[in-house]
């Protein structure tokens, strides 16, 4: 087993070994969501190919009682599914009818092997009801093995993981973060802790967590964060987004917040949590020589439209920015708002992104 923890393909075969010793139908690891209202069990392999389990794998109509509440079962812990359930009342469910009986998994074991946030990995071993009940002695030894395989899927995803963050940081430049769904930081590269360091409190890690100090800018991290990890598998990609820290103080540098999703690694051969990317790009903090003139000839604004906007590109916030232009924050707006109709930017950070690509048209 702990060879595929260095290539995920072997894991059918891992469940194969395991439900042949154990006299088994099916052997299989499930992942599941344990979030209420949430897709039951995202992914799945099995000990053989079985195409209808990959189609029950994606469908958010498991509510049975074998699988709400599971997340409570500590990890580890071996258990035979009668002992846990009522099994003359579980055998009266449409999961029973529709699913373990016509597969033969009249008997069966199960364990998490891990759990993590919401989401975790279950073992199940299934047998024919002509080979009985399991046995103590035979729930005695899957408990021997269950922390064996348990730490083989958890070394395949921290290879992976370090695989996938690595590659992504020596491609990037720019301050680069990689959190789960809750902001946990899982990795980040010298440049992003650079910038956390100088953003005088904007944005920074808090006992291993990325937070941001303005509220409506910590509600919309966490929005993008979770979009960004909430693709489940065959759906339309998640989109994260991007957004704007302004100065704030005069002179002060802007940050450019961006978030992406991050391929997922594996675990079990199932995909594991997926993880966002979070970069960071500090803004030059005064507006680029040349920019207003480019900006009234490309989208034809007004010398104070286009002076707006290249402050607010150069990463100044809209007080500042009305400050700087020696107007009011109520023109300001009314200028922003003209910016936005003829640019076709619906807000500051997107702005801010159209007018950094035009920097190399402007003529020095």
């Amino acid at each position: 087993m702990y060879e595929a923890a260095y290539d995920p393909s072997h894991w059918p075969d891992v469940l194969r070994a395991i439900g042949e010793f154990f006299g088994s139908s099916r052997s299989c690891i499930c992942c599941f969501d344990a979030r209420p209202g949430a897709t039951r069990v995202r992914d799945s392999v099995g000990s053989s190919p079985d195409p209808e389990l990959e189609t029950f794998a994606f469908q958010a109509t498991t509510e049975s009682t074998l699988i709400v509440g599971m997340d409570k079962w500590p990890a580890g812990q071996v258990y035979r599914r009668r002992d846990i359930l009522n099994e003359d009342h579980f055998r009266n469910c449409d999961f029973w009818h529709d699913w373990l009986k016509p597969r033969q998994m009249d008997e069966a074991v199960v364990s998490n092997l891990a759990i993590s946030g919401s989401t975790l990995w279950t073992l199940d071993v299934s047998r024919m009801a002509k080979f009985g009940e399991f046995q103590r002695r035979e729930l005695e030894l899957l408990q021997k093995m269950t922390p064996h395989i348990a730490r083989a899927g958890q070394i395949g995803e921290a290879l992976q993981q370090t695989v996938l963050t690595k590659s992504v940081q020596a491609s990037m430049s720019l301050g680069m973060l990689v959190v789960d769904p809750e902001l946990r930081s899982l990795d980040i590269n010298e440049c992003a802790e650079t910038l956390l360091s100088r953003s005088k409190g904007r944005i920074g890690l808090s006992r291993g967590k990325v937070c941001v100090r303005e509220p409506l800018h910590a509600h919309r991290l966490a929005e993008m964060v979770v979009d960004a990890c909430s693709t489940p598998m065959g759906s339309v990609p998640a989109m994260g987004g991007m957004m704007l820290l302004p100065g704030q103080l005069p002179g002060e540098s802007g940050l450019l917040v961006s978030v992406a999703p991050l391929a997922a690694s594996q675990r079990f051969g199932l995909r594991a949590r997926q993880c966002a990317t979070i970069m960071i790009r500090e803004l030059g903090g005064k507006p680029t020589e040349g920019l207003e003139k480019t900006l009234c000839s490309l989208f034809d604004l007004s010398p104070s439209e286009a002076r707006l906007a290249s402050s607010i590109a150069a990463g100044r916030s809209l007080n500042q920015a009305a400050f700087a232009a020696g107007i009011t924050v109520s023109s300001a707006r009314t200028y922003l708002a003209r910016v936005f109709a003829k640019t076709g930017a619906r807000q500051q950070s997107q702005l801010v992104i159209l007018l950094k690509d035009i920097g190399p048209l402007i003529q020095r």
